[in-house]
């Protein structure tokens, strides 16, 4: 284990870097958040078709199954057309570009407190599509009928 300890106005802090070889469980009887300051949380793996990304429920009734979240929370409220959360497929082209090839984008269509409206995208890239941007090939809106999706 290799750890810096580093001394910030008032606070300590350690980065540590840890090399486990094995299976690592965490038993928490609550919440676990990861505050990841502004930076992203990566898993890696070099195993062909790894690494996986398993949330699962053991109860007794999986009526309403495990959750997957994505959260946007502007503090006064989102608006119309704020994008919610997104699941990108990035790969790299044949000249070792990174490349956004298709994504899933969840959209706020409206929102208007009562009338609430949601949207969902599947986005590919075509041919010479400019900047990375997916085109919409299908699109769900709510509808303003009631149980009635456009």
């Amino acid at each position: 284990m290799a750890s810096n300890v580093k001394r910030d106005h008032h606070t300590w802090t350690r980065d540590t870097i840890k090399n486990v070889s094995g299976d690592v469980t965490l038993d928490l009887a609550g919440d676990l958040t990861v505050d990841v300051a502004g930076g992203q949380m990566t898993v890696t793996d070099n195993s062909s078709g790894d690494p996986d990304l398993i949330i699962k429920s053991t109860a007794s009734s999986t009526a309403l199954g495990p959750s997957l979240s994505f959260q946007c929370d502007e503090g006064n409220g989102n608006e119309d057309n704020d994008t919610l959360g997104n699941i990108l497929f990035v790969g790299k082209n044949d000249n070792n570009e990174v490349y956004t090839f298709a994504a899933i984008k969840g959209i706020v269509s409206d929102a208007s407190d009562g009338s609430e409206l949601g949207k969902l995208q599947l986005q590919v890239t075509t041919e010479n599509a400019i900047s990375n941007i997916g085109t919409t090939g299908l699109q769900l809106t709510g509808s303003t009928t009631n149980d009635e999706v456009d």
